[in-house]
C-alpha cells in the first residue's frame, strides 16, 4: 500500500472517529437541553438524524479500517454504499444535488483514484 493512500486513509479514519465521538457527545449532552427548549418531537427528530449520521460514519470508518488494516476491497465497497445511501437521504431532505454529491462522493472517489494504481494488491 502506498504512503499516499495510508496518509489519506489515516486522515479520514481519525476524522470519522472524531465525528462519531462528536455526534455521541452531542446526543447525550445536548438532547436534554434541546428537549427543554424545543419539545420532545424536535428532539426525537434531531436524535434520529444524528443516529443516522453516526451509522454512516461507523460504516465508512469500518470500510476505511478494512482497507487500511486488512487490505480489503470490501472496505471501498462499504464506503461507496454508505455514500450512495447518504446521497439519496440528502436529496430526500432537500440538499442541493451538487452539494450532496460532493459531500457524499468525494472521499470514496478519491480513495478509489488512489487505490486504482495498486488495485491488484487488495483482496
Amino acid at each position: 500500500m502506498s504512503t499516499g493512500l495510508k496518509v489519506w486513509l489515516w486522515i479520514w479514519f481519525i476524522l470519522n472517529v472524531l465525528g462519531i465521538g462528536g455526534w455521541v457527545l452531542s446526543a447525550t449532552v445536548m438532547a436534554p437541553v434541546m428537549a427543554e427548549m424545543f419539545g420532545g418531537l424536535v428532539t426525537a427528530v434531531g436524535i434520529a438524524g444524528g443516529l443516522m449520521n453516526v451509522l454512516f460514519c461507523v460504516v465508512t470508518t469500518v470500510g476505511i479500517g478494512l482497507i487500511l488494516f486488512g487490505g480489503k476491497k470490501l472496505g471501498l465497497y462499504l464506503m461507496i454504499a454508505s455514500a450512495a445511501i447518504g446521497f439519496i437521504l440528502n436529496i430526500i431532505v432537500g440538499y442541493n444535488v451538487f452539494v450532496a454529491l460532493i459531500g457524499q462522493g468525494l472521499v470514496p472517489a478519491i480513495t478509489f483514484w488512489i487505490m486504482a494504481a495498486e488495485w491488484h494488491e487488495f483482496t
